[in-house]
């Protein structure tokens, strides 16, 4: 389960979902936890003969540094304070440090709302509830006819071929 193949795919999944973050959180102060992209992109890299606890360990490492731009601040907070003149957090070193400081608070801060959300209230979360769903059908869960898998592969074909056509010809969108 704990091997490098496995983590190799999360973290080069995590790298290329943390630069399209920054890139789009800088842009539009957004970013996604790409969980749904790093299982599928996971899978792919690994392979099938992987089996769910590495799918699930290699989507964990990429979905956390993916997140890394938005929980660091450096979609909104630190560009913000230097946009305004402020050298509090330019550096590259205070950013470090802030980032390890967020990190070592988030751990932290994690096991206690996983204890009441999870536990206690068993609140389903929608983004963990659709990884969990792709990881089952990757290795063979039965969930939908091909039929079904044949209208989603289109649909994403065709999003994507509009979403790179509008990004070399913008006056299409």
């Amino acid at each position: 389960m704990l091997n490098l193949r496995t983590i190799s795919a999360g973290l080069i999944c995590g790298f290329m979902l943390c630069a399209s973050n920054l890139y789009f959180g800088l842009q539009t102060g957004w970013s996604t936890m790409g969980s749904l992209q790093s299982a599928l992109v996971s899978y792919y890299m690994i392979g099938s003969t992987s089996n769910p606890k590495e799918i699930v360990l290699a989507q964990t490492l990429s979905v956390s540094a993916a997140t890394m731009p938005l929980a660091g601040g450096f979609v909104g907070i630190v560009p913000a304070l230097s946009m305004m003149g402020s050298s509090a957090l330019v550096s590259w070193r205070s950013q470090l440090w802030w980032c390890f400081g967020l990190a070592f608070f988030g751990v932290f801060a994690a096991v206690p709302l996983r204890q009441r959300f999870l536990i206690k209230e068993r609140l389903a979360f929608p983004s963990g509830t659709a990884t969990a769903k792709l990881v089952c059908v990757l290795h063979g869960g039965n969930f939908g006819t091909r039929g079904e898998w044949s209208v989603l592969l289109q649909s994403f074909c065709g999003a994507f071929s509009f979403g790179l056509i509008a990004f070399f010809f913008p006056f299409i969108t």
